[in-house]
């Protein structure tokens, strides 16, 4: 999906480039080089993102961009767009198949029942177990 940002170019070589992302409620990040914008825009837009779907919150989808060009918040910047791949951000549950020993399998009940407190279930035990790994 395509989400367009507004860049306003600092005319001072101390101060920052802002990058402004219209769609996104008090989205905004900078960037000292203009050649680093791409990479800024999409470091905010994946860890705002990813906490949004976290909280269970809806992920922004971008307006028409006629009305950001309409907008006078907008006047004097430039225009470029980031490309953001939202299936990475669905939380929604899916059920997979998969295979594994039994020997596994029991050992990994054992602890599931063992602490009731840290797993719900077996598929909430190997959901966290993936999610440390890949943190």
């Amino acid at each position: 999906m395509l989400y367009p940002i507004a860049v306003l170019k600092s005319n001072d070589d101390k101060v920052a480039h802002a990058i402004l992302f219209p769609d996104v409620q008090n989205g905004a990040t900078c960037c000292d080089e203009l050649s680093d914008m791409h990479q800024m825009a999409h470091e905010f837009i994946d860890l705002h993102f990813e906490g949004l779907a976290e909280d269970g919150e809806p992920i922004p989808l971008p307006q028409d961009f006629n009305k950001h060009l309409a907008n006078p918040e907008y006047d004097g910047c430039m225009w470029a767009w980031i490309d953001v791949d939202l299936s990475k951000y669905d939380m929604r549950t899916h059920k997979v198949n998969i295979t594994l020993p039994q020997f596994l399998i029991t050992k990994i009940d054992e602890k599931v029942n063992a602490h009731k407190s840290l797993y719900k279930s077996r598929s909430n035990y190997l959901a966290q177990l993936a999610m440390a790994d890949l943190a």
